[in-house]
């Protein structure tokens, strides 16, 4: 589970963080290490010319899958591309948020060009990617901005049926078991058990959609499970990982995998 100070305190942060456009001058805790990028290895990592392999943080390029030929789909060759194009022999600079280093040793960064572009900005904005998790707090309103105008232009992967946000009540979400999906839908009830809440998007559980969230998540500084109950009747649009637990199931990562977008 993610620390609580990488938490969205409430969900009106959520909502006040997707109102308007936010600079980015503060995206990450600090600046790290610099250097010029030597190699490009997908649509979201790249390797400086020092050796170290970096992963752009908060945002994931389509890959091409285990045993599959070739580049598979058309975006994975083009979010590689388009990675190469911006950033192969560019000095950049690396900033983090928490976590420095994932367990395969590559820094997970905020990579921002000399010129003071953000790399992920970028990919975003020409639809080449989507936002995944965690997302320091200071990048995730002008992330979800970028993947949202992507979206609606139908750039890059949002021309592939296979990105399309699903909707809560499409009874194939349960066939997508293990797959990361964007969904959203009317939530229809709120619930509680001992140590989860449940955001219900219908009556059957056996059936229907559901957003699980640890309580610990939806208290994050001793505050916040409260404003889950006003969730109920909204629209929201949730990310993450497909469980198939009767019906459709997410487990919430972070606030930043919930956007709510009103009534």
């Amino acid at each position: 589970m993610l620390p609580a100070l990488r938490l969205l305190p409430v969900i009106a942060s959520v909502v006040a963080c997707l109102a308007g456009p936010a600079a980015l001058a503060d995206c990450g805790a600090g600046p790290g290490e610099a250097g010029r990028v030597g190699a490009i290895v997908d649509g979201d990592t790249l390797t400086l010319e020092t050796g170290l392999t970096v992963r752009l943080a908060g945002i994931e390029a389509p890959k091409r899958l285990v045993g599959e030929a070739g580049e598979g789909q058309p975006s994975v060759a083009a979010a590689r591309a388009a990675l190469a194009n911006l950033a192969r022999n560019q000095a950049v600079t690396l900033h983090y948020d928490t976590a420095h280093r994932d367990r395969h040793g590559r820094a997970i960064a905020i990579v921002r060009l000399a010129g003071g572009r953000v790399l992920q900005e970028a990919m975003l904005d020409q639809g080449l990617a989507r936002v995944h998790g965690p997302v320091p707090a200071d990048c995730l309103a002008v992330f979800l901005g970028g993947e949202q105008a992507a979206r609606v232009a139908g750039k890059g992967i949002w021309r592939e049926p296979q990105f399309a946000v699903r909707s809560a009540d499409d009874p194939s979400l349960r066939t997508q078991n293990g797959l990361y999906e964007i969904v959203e839908g009317r939530v229809a009830s709120v619930g509680r058990g001992t140590s989860v809440v449940f955001l219900n998007f219908g009556r059957d559980r056996r059936r229907d959609f559901t957003v699980m969230i640890a309580t610990g998540l939806a208290r994050p500084g001793g505050r916040g499970e409260a404003s889950l109950e006003s969730l109920a009747g909204k629209r929201i649009r949730v990310r993450g990982v497909i469980e198939a637990s009767g019906g459709a199931l997410i487990r919430l990562g972070e606030w930043g995998d919930i956007e709510v977008l009103g009534r």
